[in-house]
């Protein structure tokens, strides 16, 4: 790099291998990374079925009448609960299609330097705008650390929430995350987590 040879530490390594043994169910077996046994074949999980998520189609874009009602309703809303404290605070509120039924609002506010706070609710596109949070599916496993901070947008021709929550200005460590909308909730599609801020590039 521009910065010389650098170094990776293996520190922490044998208890990482361990957590993918346990959670795959290995532990004890030949197969095992980590601590290798002489458990049955039957003892070990059949792998996990991929999920296949289904085609998102893109929805008819929002009428701009309706589109500045719906804005002021999840102003209102945001106020209300609590997720906004001012319009000062507000750095940009986006409306975008998920369906023929409802659409998405994405708020950005209290911003520092390269993160901001992210509120997302599902509005119906029809009076009188009913407004709820957006759903989400539960993550299949207490590994997975969904955040939804610092840079959250999302694509209505793809029904793609993406989102980046960096753990410094270089993005070299945080969350990097995709969501993509099924006609019921968001659904993640890739998750990616660097804890340690090593200049190593997100992508």
């Amino acid at each position: 790099s521009s910065d010389g040879e650098l170094q990776a530490s293996l520190l922490g390594i044998s208890a990482a291998l361990l957590l993918i043994d346990s959670v795959q169910g290995r532990i004890g077996h030949a197969s095992a990374l980590v601590r290798p046994g002489a458990a049955a074949d039957a003892s070990v999980p059949p792998a996990l079925t991929m999920a296949k998520l289904p085609l998102f189609t893109a929805a008819p874009a929002l009428d701009p009448e309706q589109a500045t009602q719906m804005r002021s309703a999840v102003m209102a809303k945001a106020k209300a609960d609590g997720d906004v404290f001012d319009q000062e605070g507000v750095r940009s509120l986006e409306l975008q299609p998920l369906d023929n039924h409802y659409a998405l609002a994405l708020i950005s506010s209290e911003c520092g330097a390269y993160n901001c706070s992210y509120t997302l609710y599902r509005v119906g596109r029809a009076a009188p705008y009913i407004i709820s949070e957006l759903p989400f599916e539960a993550p299949a496993s207490e590994v997975v650390d969904s955040r939804l901070t610092g840079y959250v947008a999302f694509d209505s021709n793809s029904g793609e929430l993406y989102g980046f929550d960096k753990g410094r200005g270089i993005g070299d460590c945080g969350v990097n995350e995709i969501w993509r909308y099924d006609g019921e909730r968001m659904r993640l599609l890739s998750l990616a987590k660097m804890d340690r801020c090593a200049q190593v590039s997100s992508e």
